[in-house]
């Protein structure tokens, strides 16, 4: 079950001197600081006594993938996936080229070298200190 804040900022604007409108009714409260939410909660309980019915189904028709919401084109969407697949578990980059993972994947197609290239544009450089205790030299580099 959602919070009292989740459903609020669901169900409610907020506007100024702490005044919210019902996103569905387009009614008026007044909400003190530091007071709870319970005259929020009471207006939709009131007037819209099936809202977490209403709620939880419009969140369940909101989720689906991030390219169905149109943030990220469906092709880059492909190239995270094949990037996330071979980071995450710890594959080789040839791993791509590969026909059998090509075929049980059954995602759009990419190549090593596009894959080596997209990663070496996302990667952050980060700096390291590696301190050897055998020979007591420090090694500082970048990654």
């Amino acid at each position: 079950m959602p919070s009292s804040p989740e459903i609020c900022a669901f169900f409610f604007e907020e506007g100024v001197s702490y005044h919210y409108t019902c996103k569905v009714c387009n009614g008026g409260r007044k909400q003190a600081p530091s007071t709870g939410y319970s005259n929020l909660l009471s207006h939709l309980a009131t007037k819209h006594p099936d809202y977490l019915t209403e709620m939880a189904t419009t969140q369940r028709a909101e989720r689906g993938t991030i390219e169905s919401s149109g943030f990220v084109s469906e092709s880059v969407g492909h190239l995270f996936r094949w990037i996330l697949f071979i980071v995450m578990r710890n594959h080789s980059l040839c791993e791509v080229d590969d026909p059998l993972t090509r075929s049980i994947l059954c995602t759009c197609s990419t190549s090593s070298k596009r894959m080596k290239l997209m990663m070496q544009l996302v990667a952050v450089k980060q700096k390291c200190l590696s301190c050897d205790h055998w020979t007591m030299t420090i090694l500082y580099g970048q990654h």
